[in-house]
């Protein structure tokens, strides 16, 4: 776990230097406005989904089927809520006037990263702790190559 979260953070480093260094100043700012607000409710995009299979599945090992469908279906609905209101309500916070920059941003932190964190406690909670720091490297290695 540790190496994983080392790796991690050399990853998230060269993430930001590579996008600051491709983007420039004017648009970086745009980028990191749009990103901030994107954080900003990426943890209602899960509604806790993690934590309640962590919670219930520990008891009752063959409810995960049921927790982990009702985690992603949760997770896929509250991204399209989550991603119509940045779309309406994103350009008038920021003043940033592209839609489709919160389109992705949403999609890729309140659906696609929170599906990964998701599965990190998945695998917390079946003991394998191995696969959880392999998953977060991944997800970081994916995020720096795209």
């Amino acid at each position: 776990m540790f190496l994983g979260q080392s790796a991690n953070l050399g990853l998230q480093v060269a993430c930001f230097i590579l996008v600051a260094r491709f983007l420039g100043v004017a648009e970086y700012g745009v980028f990191s406005g749009a990103l901030a607000l994107t954080y900003t409710v990426m943890p209602y995009s899960s509604l806790g989904a993690g934590t309640l299979f962590m919670r219930y599945v520990s008891v009752q090992r063959e409810t995960a089927p049921v927790y982990w469908g009702n985690a992603l279906g949760t997770t896929v609905a509250m991204t399209a809520i989550l991603t119509t209101v940045l779309c309406v309500a994103g350009p008038a916070i920021t003043g940033i006037h592209s839609k489709l920059i919160f389109v992705a941003l949403t999609l890729a932190n309140c659906l696609f990263g929170q599906v990964a964190a998701i599965a990190s406690d998945v695998f917390l909670t079946l003991g394998h702790a191995p696969y959880t720091a392999v998953l977060s490297l991944l997800a970081n290695l994916l995020r720096l190559l795209a």
